[in-house]
């Protein structure tokens, strides 16, 4: 990664340095306004997403496909992994009715306020963990709301993205914006001191990535803690990098992750 070439940006390509690079295939995002104009240059461009679990298991299956046979037997063995997280979990959170379920706010931003809704994999993975999203009437990621919506929702879990707030001068980062002010006070998550930062390793956890499947195993034991005590989650993260990422992450480094700090101490 650190050799990585940049060409893309979050809205543009550099199409000389893309040639440069010689790609022999593109991964982009599916309706991306950039993949006629690396098509155009010749270079073989596939267009992905996913907004639940089914198609995660879709995505990662092709690229497996298309990068090689061993490549296809890793993606094989992440899928196994994956259903069998799915499966340990669901068998226990899908006797929650929903009545009973915690409401789980996703916060991606707080200025302005937006929120993660259905139709996106935040909403499968609460879903998953034994939550309901308060912000389901919303279809989307990062759509703004009003405080009063959310005041509306009452939500009983708030998780902030890892990118919702600033970093403070030491690099760590504070909820106490969150916790003090007057509007959110009155909110029944925060009432009851269940803010948490969702944590962020090779990418963010919450987000569209493979570590889609440890962020449903933090999300079960945030959200239904008393019946996913079991969950190791250090453990697990270790193992999870071993295996599929090659690296082999410390117990430090582990907790900077689930922390959402930094995992390269300074």
């Amino acid at each position: 990664m650190k050799n990585a070439s940049t060409v893309f940006t979050s809205d543009s390509v550099n199409t000389e340095e893309l040639v440069k690079a010689k790609p022999d295939i593109v991964f982009m995002p599916l309706n991306d306004k950039n993949a006629k104009k690396v098509s155009d240059l010749g270079i073989p461009v596939v267009q992905l997403n996913f907004t639940d679990f089914k198609s995660l298991k879709e995505c990662i299956k092709l690229t497996g496909d298309i990068l090689g046979e061993d490549s296809k037997k890793r993606a094989d063995a992440y899928i196994s992994y994956l259903d069998s997280k799915l499966n340990t979990i669901t068998s226990v959170t899908s006797k929650i009715p929903k009545q009973q379920r915690p409401k789980v706010l996703h916060v991606t931003s707080l200025s302005p306020l937006t929120v993660d809704g259905s139709n996106t994999i935040i909403d499968a993975w609460i879903d998953t963990a034994g939550g309901v999203n308060a912000a389901s009437e919303v279809k989307g990621n990062n759509k703004q709301v009003s405080m009063e919506q959310v005041l509306k929702w009452n939500p009983d879990i708030v998780i902030l993205s890892s990118n919702t707030l600033m970093k403070l001068n030491n690099g760590k980062k504070s909820i106490d914006k969150l916790l003090t002010d007057q509007s959110w006070q009155k909110v029944n998550a925060v009432k009851a001191s269940k803010v948490y930062f969702n944590p962020d390793g090779a990418f963010y956890w919450d987000r569209y990535s493979a570590e889609e499947a440890l962020q449903i195993q933090w999300a079960a034991k945030i959200i239904n803690p008393d019946k996913f005590a079991n969950i190791d989650i250090i453990k697990e993260t270790r193992n999870f990098y071993k295996t599929f990422l090659n690296y082999d992450l410390s117990e430090e480094e582990a907790n900077r992750i689930i922390n959402d700090d930094n995992p390269i101490s300074k």
